[in-house]
This record gives C-alpha cells, structure tokens and sequence, in this order.
C-alpha cells in the first residue's frame, strides 16, 4: 500500500470521502513558512503536512532549481500536470498520490496531521485529532496522549506542533529550510527523522476537504 493509503487508515473518519488537494509543495511554491501560510488562506479543513529530510535523492539546492525527486528505478517523478491536477475527479474520496516517496532507505519520509488549516497564531490550536507520524521505515503514528492541548502553533518565523518539558515534536523554520523533533507529552512521540536536527529536503502539504 502506497504511503497516503497507509496513512488514510488513521485519519478520522469525518474525513472520510474529503477530496485531496496539493495546497503547497516546496518544489513548486519555494521554500517559505509565509507562502505556506499564503496558501492556506480560504482553507479551513485538515491539513496533512509530509516532509522529506535533507538526505533525500535531491539536494535543495536541486530542489530550488526545479529538480524533481527521483523514483526507486532511478528515473524522474512525475510533476503536477492539467490532466493530475490537485483537484483531478481521481483525487476525490481517495488518498491523493504523494510526489514524496519512502521507498528508499537513503531517506526519511515524516510528517503530521492537523485538524484544522495552518495558520499564524497566538497560541496552541487544534483537536485531539492532531498527530505525527514516521516512516521509518515503517509507518509508525503517534496520536494525543490527552496530556496537553499543545498541537500547533504558527509563527512568523517557525511553525511548532505538539510540546513538552520545552521541546517540540516537529518544529520548522521560516524558511522551511531547518527542523526539529523531539519526543514530547503532547504525542509521546519518538524522534520523527533521523537526527533531532535536520535540514528539509522537501515539504508537501495537503489540505482535504
């Protein structure tokens, strides 16, 4: 089962027939937490964020350039086009197809869920429906332990989701460039990358409504 698939069956079930749409991608949009913000503008559902780290088939400088991710054969992956655009009738009530990949153990695929569209903010929102998740290279989900409410929280120049004891379960710089995780009570979640400091090869972002 193809990464998205495996997520879909953790999803909650309200969401269950939502239409899939690519709202932002870092190879498309460019590496900034403002534009991400731009793109959620008119969007109020959940969001799934997927992220790929720094040691991925492409550089980011490959990335900034336009360079796509490559598939496990070695060959380019397929950029968005008119006919498999975000909104395409083959996207509706199914889990989208994921540019990213996990197939590849030179890589790591991780990510999270969040009820409601990233936004700037004053504090912590969201539900308990809120959670990360790893391939690692198995898909391991780390769900609301009900210990906090801590689930996301945008700034200008970071986005933070889950915390503890002052550590964040995935945290991403402004220019989407650096993250972190950390385990925290809010997921009791484990490292999502490889290192609990890493640099962003990729994001993608995809709002369901």
């Amino acid at each position: 089962m193809p990464p998205s698939g495996q997520l879909s069956l953790h999803l909650p079930p309200r969401v269950t027939g939502y239409s899939w749409s690519l709202a932002f991608c870092t190879s498309r949009d460019g590496f900034s937490l403002q534009s991400l913000y731009r793109q959620m503008k008119g969007h109020s559902g959940p969001v799934l964020l997927v992220l790929r780290d720094q040691d991925g088939q492409v550089s980011r400088a490959g990335a900034l350039r336009g360079e796509l991710p490559l598939r496990a054969d070695g060959s380019p992956g397929a950029s968005p086009t008119p006919s498999s655009a975000p909104d395409s009738p083959a996207w509706k009530g199914s889990p989208a197809p994921f540019r990213l990949q996990a197939t590849d153990s030179s890589f790591q695929m991780f990510g999270a869920f969040s009820s409601s569209a990233l936004r700037l903010s004053k504090g912590f929102y969201g539900t308990g429906e809120t959670f990360l998740f790893s391939f690692s290279p198995q898909l391991k989900v780390f769900k609301w332990t009900g210990s906090n409410s801590f689930f996301v929280k945008g700034d200008l120049d970071s986005l933070m989701m889950g915390c503890g004891s002052g550590h964040f379960g995935l945290w991403l710089d402004g220019d989407l460039y650096r993250g972190g995780s950390h385990p925290c009570a809010t997921f009791n979640n484990e490292v999502l990358a490889r290192q609990e400091q890493f640099c962003i090869n990729e994001l993608e972002a995809w709002v369901l409504s």
